[in-house]
């Protein structure tokens, strides 16, 4: 919710961080799951890429 308050900053630092954590997950199945769901919308206008 960072960026629909105008924090695209801390947004961004939170994206980095999640998929840190999607990278964890064991299981490929799981961690497909996880990122899917990551990089579905909405976001608010900050651009997004899992660069993985």
């Amino acid at each position: 919710m960072h960026t629909s308050a105008g924090t695209t900053d801390k947004a961004k630092e939170q994206y980095r961080r999640a998929i840190e954590a999607g990278e964890a997950i064991a299981g490929d199945q799981n961690k497909n799951i996880f990122m899917s769901d990551l990089e579905a919308q909405p976001w608010f206008g900050m651009e997004v890429s899992l660069s993985r």
